[in-house]
This record gives C-alpha cells, sequence and structure tokens, in this order.
C-alpha cells in the first residue's frame, strides 16, 4: 500500500482493492495456500489468464456432483492447512526464542530503566537513553518485574526485562554482550592498563569501530 499511494496519502481507498487482490492470490507459508484458494478451493484467475489459458470446463458433471466434490476437497484442504499452521507457530516460537534469550535477574540486582519517551523520538540525542538506579524487588514471571527507586518506593508499573540494564561496577565486562564484543572490550582496557598514552588509546577504539 505504501508503495502505491500518492505522496498525500489520501488515495489509499483507490488502491486497496488492488492491494487485496494482490494479497488474496499470493501464496501463504504459514498455511500452504493462497487465501483465495482456502475459500474456493482454486486459484484465482487473473485477466492474464484468460489470455494465455483456455477456461476450465466441467460438462459431464451436474451441480450436485460438483459441490459434493467440492466439499470432500474443502475438508481435505482446511486439515492440510490447519496442520501447517500449527507447524508454523511452533517454527516461529522456536525462531522467536532463539533470538530472545534473556538473563534472569534476581531480587536486589541494580538495574537502569530504559527511557521509553525518548526512543525513537527525533531530536534531543544528548539525552540519556537509560534512567535510574533502581532495584529489583521482585520477580513476577515471564520477564516481568517490580522496581523500586533509591527512596524504597516500588513503581507502580510491571517492567518488562526488555527494559531493563544491569548497573555493572566501573571497569566490569558487560557479559551479557556477544563473544567479539567482550574481546574488543577486553583488548582495550588491556591497553589502558598498560599504560599506552592517550592518543594511542583513541586510535586504538576508533580503529575498532
Amino acid at each position: 500500500m505504501a508503495k502505491l499511494i500518492n505522496e498525500d496519502q489520501n488515495d489509499w481507498d483507490l488502491k486497496i482493492n488492488t492491494v487485496l487482490m494482490g494479497y488474496r492470490a499470493s501464496f501463504q507459508s504459514s498455511t500452504g495456500y493462497s487465501p483465495y484458494y482456502l475459500l474456493f478451493q482454486k486459484e484465482m484467475r487473473l485477466p492474464i489468464d484468460s489470455e494465455i489459458s483456455p477456461p476450465i470446463h466441467t460438462s459431464g458433471k451436474n451441480c450436485d456432483e460438483l459441490v459434493n466434490e467440492l466439499l470432500v476437497y474443502r475438508e481435505s484442504v482446511f486439515k492440510k492447512a490447519t496442520e501447517k499452521i500449527k507447524d508454523s507457530q511452533i517454527q516461529q516460537k522456536e525462531t522467536y526464542d532463539r533470538k530472545h534469550v534473556t538473563e534472569e535477574l534476581s531480587v536486589g540486582t541494580s538495574v537502569l530503566l530504559e527511557n521509553s519517551a525518548q526512543k525513537g523520538r527525533k531530536g534531543g540525542k544528548l539525552q540519556e537513553l537509560f534512567r535510574g538506579n533502581y532495584t529489583i524487588s521482585e520477580n513476577l514471571g515471564k520477564g516481568l518485574y517490580r522496581l523500586k527507586n533509591d527512596d524504597g518506593k516500588i513503581l507502580k508499573n510491571k517492567i518488562n526485562i526488555k527494559r531493563l540494564k544491569v548497573c555493572r561496577k566501573r571497569g566490569e565486562i558487560d557479559c551479557s554482550r556477544n563473544e567479539t564484543d567482550t574481546k574488543k572490550a577486553k583488548v582495550i582496557v588491556q591497553l589502558y592498563l598498560e599504560n599506552c598514552n592517550f592518543y594511542n588509546l583513541v586510535y586504538c577504539i576508533c580503529a575498532d569501530m
């Protein structure tokens, strides 16, 4: 839709039928069929199909026979589509779980809270992306936590772990990074500890970027 409407985005009602037709005729990997096929048990015949292929004839069969065959075939198609959807859901969950492996935070852990109002906002690049410090006061399960501030006041809202960043002591390597980032951090710290001068340290950091 975004590629078809004009710059003012006020002609979407003139394009929506074309977009819907394309979607209904398109193969869906989650079901193994197109939406049109699931509804009518046949592929959509586009205008170009009338030019390159002859129409389908059903001579020799009356209406009742065609309906009965269609109902039987429809059940088999729905069964296959249902099984395909279940398999796709399992695969999607496995993919999601692999990409969203998170550590379990224990009660008492010091954390920073993501400043959601600043995320994705234009301008304000010098504003802090995280605020805090906060402390984990309760683990609610399923990646949800309750926090309390330095005054001991518990925040009202439940906080998802994706919005939290563990506060680490000065000089401590963030072990939650991937292996490559951890090695880079160790090299930079090692250079610093070996008393390399300021310009060499800046060069090492910039070259690594």
